[in-house]
């Protein structure tokens, strides 16, 4: 990265809320479950300007974890920012780790916001025993509310 246009160090909470600092040490005294270090820059190749994204992760004590975040017996590791055809390295990609070891490699978007999806999908896929269960589950909701969506175009439709 060749010009950094900022650095935010991202505060999770319990209830994943997000509050944003300066700095580590004052991010640190909130007490928050997570804290991301976020940086936001650009590099030029050749004639383009592309964006780039990197991430460091810590504990609520300022210690530097590795690349892994757990939320009870569900955990996401690898977490990386990878370059796109137009070599703006913004994607995130990472490792999903259910409890009984079952790996799923997933991508939910661009800088913080893939960030933020990351952790708010492990966040809610804890609450399941496997990620089959989760993907059933949402395939479930989704089937659900498609069913809703009919039956309430069929009832304008006899009218």
């Amino acid at each position: 990265m060749e010009k950094i246009d900022s650095i935010t160090f991202i505060a999770y909470y319990q209830d994943l809320e997000t509050k944003d600092f300066v700095s580590l040490e004052a991010a640190m005294p909130t007490k928050p479950n997570l804290i991301v270090k976020s940086i936001e820059g650009k590099s030029n190749r050749g004639i383009y300007t592309n964006q780039n994204y990197e991430f460091s992760f810590f504990n609520f004590n300022g210690e530097q974890i590795p690349n892994k975040i757990t939320f009870g017996n569900w955990s996401i590791s690898n977490l990386k920012v990878i370059g796109d055809q137009y070599f703006q390295h913004e994607n995130i990609h990472f490792d999903m780790i259910d409890p009984k070891g079952v790996k799923k490699n997933m991508s939910l978007g661009k800088g913080r916001w893939g960030i933020d999806r990351a952790i708010k999908y492990l966040s809610e896929a804890a609450k399941f025993e496997s990620i089959e269960n989760y993907e059933l589950k949402q395939e479930n909701k989704k089937l659900r509310e498609e069913n809703e969506s009919l039956k309430n175009r069929v009832t304008e439709l006899q009218r």
